[in-house]
């Protein structure tokens, strides 16, 4: 099982992740692209003094892994069970503003 561990990016310092432009770097630090085509199963982890983790940040993080995934795959390939709930709330809140977005296109074209 491969680990995302979100110490990487707070290195202790910050208790939040914002930003949709930090969460596509986030994507390309921990190189998501390559993990989403891999069969394991990818577990996201964060430290201890993590209490946020906004929308945009997961939108930029996550979007691409969507896209190609679908949300349910998406929420069986990476596995958020080890976050407080307050964590996994704010991944699963990203996602579901990433889906939804996604049914408004397909509604579009």
């Amino acid at each position: 099982m491969a680990t995302v561990d979100l110490a990487r990016l707070t290195k202790n310092e910050v208790s939040m992740l914002t930003g949709h432009e930090r969460g596509v770097q986030a994507r390309a630090l921990f190189s998501l692209d390559s993990l989403d085509v891999q069969d394991d199963v990818v577990r996201i982890v964060a430290p201890t003094n993590l209490d946020t983790i906004t929308p945009s940040f997961v939108q930029g993080f996550l979007a691409r892994s969507i896209s190609q995934l679908g949300r349910d795959r998406l929420l069986t390939k990476y596995d958020f069970s080890t976050l407080p709930a307050a964590l996994r709330e704010d991944f699963v809140t990203g996602i579901e503003r990433l889906a939804m977005h996604a049914r408004r296109s397909a509604a579009i074209h």
